[in-house]
């Protein structure tokens, strides 16, 4: 079943919640399944396709490939709709208030039940 859905591994993760601008060879090859080396040698040889895996800036023996460039191109990220992306943003805040709110009313229960067992003398 290939439905053409990127697979989120841990290392694209790792690659998202990243602050940096640009990121090495080695940040990006597990998710492309190749060897760091490999990679630095197709972007000195121009068999990187910077307009479908990713821009990068190449300096002497370095390669640094630019992070959010290559999750977009790579389709981890995806450009969307900016009203849908508020309706999603809204409804992550009231899921988040009703998590909150079950947590407080879990741990009302819970401080019942002690003081219940304690009233009976079960503890």
């Amino acid at each position: 079943m290939n439905d053409n859905k990127p697979l989120y591994t841990e290392e694209v993760l790792a690659l998202m919640v990243r602050k940096d601008e640009t990121v090495t060879a080695a940040a990006i090859a597990p998710i492309v399944g190749m060897h760091p080396g490999a990679i630095i040698d197709m972007v000195r040889k121009g068999d990187w396709d910077r307009e479908k895996q990713g821009n990068y800036i190449l300096s002497g023996n370095r390669v640094k490939f630019y992070r959010i460039d290559f999750l977009r191109k790579n389709g981890f990220l995806v450009e969307k709709d900016p009203e849908e992306t508020k309706m999603q943003v809204s409804m992550i805040e009231a899921i988040t208030a009703i998590l909150e709110s079950q947590k407080v009313i879990m741990e009302n229960l819970r401080m019942q039940s002690d003081i219940l067992a304690k009233v009976v003398g079960i503890e």
